[in-house]
């Protein structure tokens, strides 16, 4: 008995070692395998910088720049180029691929447009590559097109001139207007407010060499130069600009308003449609009503006639009993009330239907 209870005992000994070995064996695999797993991970997300295009929302004049990076340590290779798809891969062509990894890509003029483009950036490990960055790039370099200054009749009761120098920028748009009206002292205004023209009122009547500047988002520049007359008798004979119905007015504002004039016309029309057919209703009813009065008042009438023939004949009998005599008041009775109260009920129904 003895010799079974020790072999017992050795046997859960060296299961609890096994299972112990186990135990052990994991606690040194797993750390290792999970080192060696992150080892092929794909390449952490990296930023672009640049001191030339510091922010990717603005716009740029500039050709010439440097964009930046910093790689990880298991980085091989390097592909970086200029698109205007922000999920194009760089790694696909050969010529925008680096052997050695490198941590800057210097913009050059032939490699940029003009708009909006972006700077795609992958790079090569063990795990491959990845697209790890895509940062916007926004050129232009062309100014806001060519404009003239004129002078247009103020329709207020002004004697100063209203001035129109309004242009466009194709690419990124005209970003404000500099108006130059003496050597030392400009204006600043929005597009907004030279949309409608400016009205000229700086200075006592004289002749005025003005300077309109338009500048795009980019910091391109656009001048024109015109002389501008005040008097006491202005307005002068001058070029009268053909302005806009509703100027720089939001088109989906139009929109709205035509499509409350169309649901006010369509609820219009049917009202017209559901009250037309309800007073198609009530004549009808009318006639319904006309002709029930009418048949009644025949029907009560042939009614009333036969029944006072039969109380007639009923009462020149020489000596009526009490229940007969009862039964004819009683029919003549009932014959007028009824009569009675169909003629109120035709009634009632007429006076609603009027």
């Amino acid at each position: 008995m003895t010799y079974f209870h020790n072999q017992f005992l050795m046997q859960i000994t060296h299961t609890r070692l096994y299972i112990l070995g186990l135990l052990v064996l994991a606690t040194i695999m797993l750390p290792a395998h999970f080192l060696l797993a992150s080892s092929h991970e794909q390449p952490n997300v990296t930023k672009i910088n640049s001191q030339t295009y510091e922010d990717p929302d603005a716009w740029y004049n500039t050709l010439y720049g440097v964009f930046s990076w910093t790689e990880p340590l298991d980085v091989t290779r390097v592909a970086v180029d200029i698109s205007q798809d922000p999920e194009n891969q760089p790694a696909q062509n050969p010529d925008t691929v680096y052997d050695a990894p490198v941590n800057e890509f210097v913009v050059e003029a032939d490699a940029v447009t003009q708009g909006v483009q972006y700077v795609n950036l992958s790079f090569e490990n063990q795990a491959g590559w990845e697209l790890v960055a895509s940062r916007k790039l926004q050129i232009d370099t062309i100014a806001p097109e060519p404009f003239s200054i004129t002078v247009a009749t103020d329709t207020a009761q002004s004697l100063y001139p209203r001035l129109s120098f309004e242009t466009t920028d194709e690419t990124s748009g005209v970003a404000s207007y500099e108006l130059i009206i003496k050597k030392d002292e400009s204006i600043m205004l929005s597009p907004a407010e030279v949309a409608n023209g400016y009205v000229f009122d700086e200075g006592p009547e004289s002749t005025y060499t003005v300077k309109a500047v338009a500048i795009d988002k980019a910091g391109n520049r656009r001048e024109s130069v015109g002389s501008v007359q005040i008097t006491k008798e202005y307005p002068v004979t001058v070029e009268v600009i053909d302005k806009k119905l509703f100027p720089d007015t939001n088109p989906l504002l139009y929109l709205s308003v035509l499509l409350l004039l169309i649901v006010l016309v369509l609820q219009s029309m049917c009202f017209r449609y559901t009250h037309k057919k309800r007073r198609a209703k009530e004549e009808q009813l009318r006639r319904e009503t006309a002709d029930i009065k009418h048949q009644m008042e025949k029907i009560f009438s042939a009614l009333r006639d036969e029944i006072y023939d039969q109380i007639n004949t009923i009462t020149k009998r020489k000596k009526l009993s009490a229940n007969e005599e009862k039964a004819a008041a009683g029919l003549a009775q009932a014959l007028e009330i009824s009569e009675t109260l169909i003629g109120k009920e035709i009634d009632d129904v007429k006076t609603i239907l009027k």
